[in-house]
């Protein structure tokens, strides 16, 4: 059995060197856990005397927790931003964050189901337009709401695409 600080395994360190934050230097990493979420950051360690001083973070991840009667959609997109026109057909995608459409862009889904995390939305800029035809835009977990389509324009402008986001929605669900 290896003594302590005795890994069994020659140049150790240099396995790690660049790789998760770590620079060969000694690390500590503290885990955080609530019912809510696990979050890991990683902390090169300075030694000043007997006292480890934990310098600087190099690494943070959070791993968060959907609570959900039934087990939430696997993410596909944190964020997706539009930014030309585009059609999708029967995809299944799943957004933690923001869908955006943007630069003018008309984004069809036809017959596709887009799942939304708690908080996440929609977001259709002016001059963009959102076309739903056949399925459904919903919460990716139930009983957890999310936030919907905003669609953004300009209040000063006539009531013209060029100048107001759109969103055409035809035996589609959006709940």
């Amino acid at each position: 059995m290896p003594s302590s600080g005795t890994t069994g395994v020659s140049n150790y360190p240099s396995l790690f060197t660049g790789r998760f934050g770590q620079n060969g230097k000694p690390t500590y990493s503290h885990v955080s856990v609530t019912s809510e979420m696990i979050t890991i950051t990683t902390y090169e360690v300075e030694k000043i005397g007997n006292d480890p001083l934990y310098h600087q973070e190099l690494d943070k991840i959070t791993i968060v927790k959907c609570n959900c009667e039934s087990s939430c959609a696997p993410c596909t997109h944190e964020t997706l931003t539009l930014t030309n026109t585009q059609s999708y057909s029967n995809v299944n995608y799943v957004i933690t964050d923001e869908l955006r459409i943007k630069n003018n862009a008309t984004v069809t889904f036809t017959n596709s189901t887009v799942r939304f995390y708690e908080g996440a939305k929609v977001i259709v800029e002016p001059g963009s337009k959102l076309v739903i035809n056949g399925g459904i835009f919903t919460a990716a977990c139930l009983g957890k709401m999310w936030d919907g389509i905003v669609v953004l324009g300009n209040p000063a402008q006539q009531q013209l695409s060029q100048y107001q986001g759109t969103v055409a929605s035809t035996q589609a669900v959006t709940e």
